[in-house]
């Protein structure tokens, strides 16, 4: 199974991919060459080069440049109010450490050729076996022109990151199912708008959008950090509609996992029961297997407590580690039929 990283900007519609036009070109970089790519800088030794159809970025500690290094493409149009994704993936043959890395940005510029932003994704240097990045970019006013770059810092003379198949897809809206009483629980919003993540603060991206899903385009990652302070709790999570006291629901996913060492790791998907003060009734659901590595059924037979006042639905991590994944996909909650 593949893994992902993803690092997600704010949206307001749900959207899913469509079969749409890649606007990278040579992303997949199987040219004879790496055109349209260029490499601005001025170099004696070759920083950006070609290896079994896939980019291969080193660095120069001669090079006064080698602080940041770019290799760079001009992007069609793209229109203000749209969301594009940036998608790509990346193997790290370098040193985590601070100062050194290697990102890929939207350059966003103005009509009078200066920069507003450099949106993207960093590629986590720490991952030494394939792993995918997504960012949802949404050009806001003034951006007139765009330019995508692969950013180097202070890769050593020996050091490589390889990267492969680069894409900026436009996405399109999708129609929720009515009658799941979760939203977006197929996770083809690749922005997550109708899922909070709390303890995961601005810079840690633990829950994020994957491309290996059981139905559709896209499925949620879940991952952690050891060294993490919230990492035996961390949720992502939604408020649930007013469900009917009485009534019985099918609280229902598809997941597969990839856990080198399970352990006492935990992912549990439950809802929350909440009392009329705020305090907690019970947490009814329960934990998936994590030794599945093939997509299985999740299933919960859910009937609401006649002490709760409001619902929420939790997906919760216990103790995961970086290279863990852990993929959840086609959340329903559903009634169950008499």
């Amino acid at each position: 199974m593949k893994k992902l990283t993803t690092l997600f900007s704010a949206a307001l519609c749900t959207v899913a991919l469509c079969g749409a036009e890649n606007l990278v070109k040579n992303g997949d970089f199987s040219g004879e060459t790496l055109a349209p790519w260029t490499s601005p800088q001025r170099m004696k030794k070759v920083i950006h080069s070609l290896e079994d159809g896939k980019l291969v970025v080193t660095g120069d500690s001669q090079n006064k440049y080698n602080r940041e290094l770019n290799c760079v493409q001009n992007l069609p149009a793209l229109e203000v109010g749209k969301a594009y994704l940036l998608s790509g993936k990346a193997i790290s043959k370098a040193a985590p450490q601070q100062g050194k890395s290697c990102r890929v940005n939207i350059r966003a510029i103005n009509s009078k050729g200066g920069s507003i932003g450099y949106y993207g994704f960093v590629i986590d240097l720490s991952k030494k076996d394939l792993t995918e990045y997504n960012f949802v970019y949404i050009p806001k006013a003034g951006a007139v022109n765009h330019q995508l770059y692969i950013k180097s810092n202070n890769l050593g003379d020996n050091e490589q990151v390889i990267i492969d198949d680069l894409a900026l897809t436009e996405v399109k809206k999708f129609e929720d199912d009515p009658n799941n009483l979760v939203k977006d629980g197929s996770f083809e919003d690749p922005v997550l708008f109708s899922w909070k993540t709390p303890q995961t603060g601005n810079d840690r991206h633990f829950f994020g959008i994957s491309k290996d899903a059981a139905s559709g385009n896209f499925s949620l990652r879940a991952s952690g950090d050891t060294a993490f302070k919230y990492n035996n709790f961390l949720t992502i999570q939604q408020a649930l509609p007013k469900v009917k006291k009485g009534q019985s629901y099918v609280l229902s996913a598809k997941y597969l996992c990839n856990i080198a060492v399970p352990g006492r790791k935990v992912v549990r998907i439950q809802i929350r029961e909440v009392a009329p003060n705020g305090s907690t009734v019970k947490y009814s659901g329960g934990a998936i297997n994590l030794h599945k590595s093939d997509f299985a059924d999740y299933s919960y037979t859910f009937t609401p407590s006649d002490k709760a006042a409001s619902w929420t639905l939790y997906i919760s991590t216990t103790g995961l580690e970086r290279e863990d994944s852990v993929i959840i996909d086609d959340v329903k909650l559903l009634p169950l039929a008499n």
